[in-house]
């Protein structure tokens, strides 16, 4: 929840990676992936074992690598979402998508049910794991569960209740933004005109969290080309 000057942060905390505890079956494939959708896939074959899947896991889906996502997800496709394009019966080639795991965690393995937990780029879907890590095994996978338990810096297990929070729980903006590289300006009325900044890509990457002096939040830039950054949302 975000208020006053910080509602202007939130479309840049959805870039920010994401912890999940998801619990997954291997007996079985929907066609939306999880519960929600129709079986279009058993498994005949045996189970995984815990080392299969662990072996598995290693080898493919640590770091960076691709992904398709679902069919049935709100991805944009010649200006329907992919969800529509679905239940209306269409077949569509969706390109895979570049993500990174960057932790893969078995929490527990009973009857053909993996619970774990992943840490994950933005954009990565957790329908998709639990499909393509079926598939490394040779047979069929669906997600049952998921539960998000962190995004960033936030945390649900630091998540108060509407009725429990005080002024003293506000999070500033700065910390808010604690994933982007901070660039302190010397010069912020050249900042709060918009006017683009030459940075060090390598250094600041996509997007740079632009303060003054005082530390007060200017705007948030992003990356153009070759190190011209411009613009992307004001935050005085």
């Amino acid at each position: 929840v975000a208020v006053n000057k910080a509602t202007k942060i939130i479309p840049f905390l959805e870039h920010d990676d994401k912890t999940y505890i998801a619990k997954m079956t291997f007996l079985y494939e929907t066609d939306t992936l999880d519960v929600s959708g129709n079986i279009i896939n058993k498994t005949i074959n045996s189970l995984p074992s815990i080392d299969d899947i662990k072996n598995a896991i290693e080898e493919s889906f640590l770091g960076e690598t691709t992904q398709i996502p679902p069919l049935y997800s709100a991805i944009h496709y010649n200006g329907k979402r992919l969800y529509e394009l679905a239940r209306e019966g269409k077949n569509v080639d969706i390109n895979p998508r570049k993500i990174n795991i960057k932790s893969f965690d078995i929490i527990e393995y009973l009857n053909g049910i993996l619970t774990f937990k992943v840490n994950v780029s933005n954009g990565t879907y957790i329908r998709s794991i639990a499909r393509d890590l079926a598939k490394k095994l040779n047979c069929f996978g669906t997600l049952l569960e998921l539960k998000r338990i962190s995004i960033g810096s936030f945390s649900l297990e630091n998540s108060k209740y509407i009725n429990e929070i005080k002024e003293i729980d506000l999070i500033n903006i700065n910390d808010s933004l604690i994933s982007f590289k901070k660039y302190v300006a010397l010069n912020s009325k050249h900042i709060k005109d918009g006017k683009p900044i030459q940075l060090d890509y390598n250094e600041y990457g996509d997007y740079v969290y632009i303060c003054d002096i005082n530390n007060n939040p200017l705007a948030v830039y992003e990356h153009v080309e070759n190190g011209l950054y411009k613009s992307k949302r004001g935050l005085f």
